[in-house]
């Protein structure tokens, strides 16, 4: 089911995404937690854990720009019921978050991996609230939306819904066309890599059947 536009907050504890690489690859996202007040609690590629703006959530730290972490601009996602439509939040994840960003005053640092301990893992952790209880190895957007699934919905389908720039109390700036200028690219630049890279395969594979021969 595809759902309009949420025009009220979503309450503390709500998971958010936002899209990463321009939105070219739909599993590329950053993921945090909503504290309420227009503040989002995120770690960041650095390994800082800090309350951030809607507006820096959805469009990267003010005046810095990582090539490897390019947000949209274009909106903020809640975590839904699929049947309803209706954010899923929890007090639990709101406190665990708060107090993670509250840590050495606002500079807790976590040892950050792109893969393993990242921002879905970390969301993860404040709705579980205990990171521990967490397994190790990849993790990617599904396997939080399986965590977001059994904490806050009874194990019940989720979906991600766009809240509106205009909310009241949720109001944040969608800039989505430097983004797009920047991941367009960051989009040549991995498209000649990779085209590098498949010519540099092609070499290798006559050489290697030119010696067979």
């Amino acid at each position: 089911m595809s759902w309009a536009e949420l025009q009220t907050a979503p309450p503390p504890g709500t998971p958010l995404k936002c899209a990463l690489a321009g939105g070219l690859v739909p599993a590329l996202v950053h993921t945090g937690v909503y504290l309420g007040r227009g503040r989002v609690a995120e770690l960041r590629g650095d390994g800082q854990v800090l309350a951030v703006t809607l507006s820096d959530f959805l469009n990267g730290p003010s005046g810095e720009w990582n090539p490897a972490a390019i947000r949209t601009g274009f909106r903020i996602h809640a975590a839904c019921d699929t049947e309803t439509g209706t954010p899923l939040a929890s007090d639990t994840a709101a406190a665990k978050a708060r107090e993670l960003t509250l840590a050495r005053r606002g500079r807790l640092c976590l040892e950050y991996d792109l893969l393993g301990w990242n921002c879905h893992r970390f969301t993860a952790g404040c709705l579980a609230g205990d990171f521990g209880s967490l397994d190790g190895g990849t993790w990617m957007l599904d396997r939080l939306e399986a965590v977001i699934s059994k904490c806050l919905n009874r194990g019940r389908p989720i979906c991600w819904r766009a809240v509106s720039p205009s909310t009241p109390g949720f109001r944040y700036a969608a800039t989505p066309g430097k983004h797009l200028q920047r991941a367009g690219l960051v989009a040549g630049v991995l498209g000649g890599l990779a085209a590098l890279g498949l010519g540099i395969r092609h070499g290798l594979d006559d050489a290697e059947n030119d010696r067979k021969g």
